[in-house]
């Protein structure tokens, strides 16, 4: 049962056993948020399933594929499927449809996006390849699901509403990296900075999901008086 875990063989058994909970937590987080976005829509009991497996999995295997781990993680070891497809039929059958189906779309999301966000960076190191490459396949791997998720529902992606989204996992990530490599004269274990990262993503995601925040869109304030540049 190695899941998305198979390049940190080489790690220590602590290292190892926390970013496989990560990893086990993620999967059901973002496979919930499919779940969900089924519900919304009504689907059938096979878009449920289809929904929570492209969430699931589709941000890993994305980065898989660009980092040449083939197969990818979830032919050599079906247990992400399985958890999928566990999440999908229990939704299905006891889930309750109600006007709260938006708000646990994007808390789930949040939290799955946490936790991927790190896993990727993590997988992404362990292969060798240089910090700012583990920052890109570390939000690939957090915002990946979620899109073809959207995407397969008919949804606006949550990455082109200007939320605080895939900019969350950026700094999440930095802190992750720069935590775990001494970049400010200190070092921590790798599972207590991945925590701290974690947190840190939930936290910015969560505010913004509360708070509305969103980013500054391309051209907005360029603009400030249309009419009177329109009649010169």
């Amino acid at each position: 049962m190695a899941l998305q875990c198979c390049p940190w063989q080489h790690n220590t058994t602590m290292e190892f056993g926390f970013l496989y909970i990560l990893d086990v937590v993620g999967t059901i987080a973002f496979a919930l948020s499919g779940c969900f976005v089924a519900a919304e829509k009504k689907a059938d009991v096979i878009g449920f399933w289809l929904l929570a497996i492209v969430a699931g999995i589709g941000g890993g295997t994305i980065r898989d594929l660009t980092l040449g781990l083939t197969p990818v993680f979830w032919v050599i070891d079906p247990t992400s499927l399985l958890i999928c497809t566990a999440t999908a039929f229990a939704s299905y059958w006891f889930l309750k449809h109600g006007p709260r189906l938006r708000a646990l779309v994007l808390w789930t999301d949040a939290a799955g996006l946490a936790f991927f966000a790190i896993l990727g960076a993590s997988i992404t190191l362990s292969t060798g390849a240089p910090w700012f490459i583990a920052v890109l396949l570390g939000t690939i791997t957090g915002v990946g699901g979620g899109i073809i998720r959207d995407l397969l529902a008919g949804l606006p992606t949550l990455i082109m509403r200007r939320d605080v989204y895939a900019s969350a996992c950026i700094i999440g990530i930095l802190i992750f990296i720069s935590t775990s490599r001494g970049w400010f004269g200190f070092v921590l274990d790798k599972p207590v900075s991945a925590i701290i990262a974690v947190i840190a993503i939930f936290i910015m995601r969560g505010l913004a999901i509360i708070l509305r925040l969103q980013l500054r869109g391309y051209g907005e304030g360029r603009e400030r008086n249309p009419s009177r540049r329109s009649s010169d």
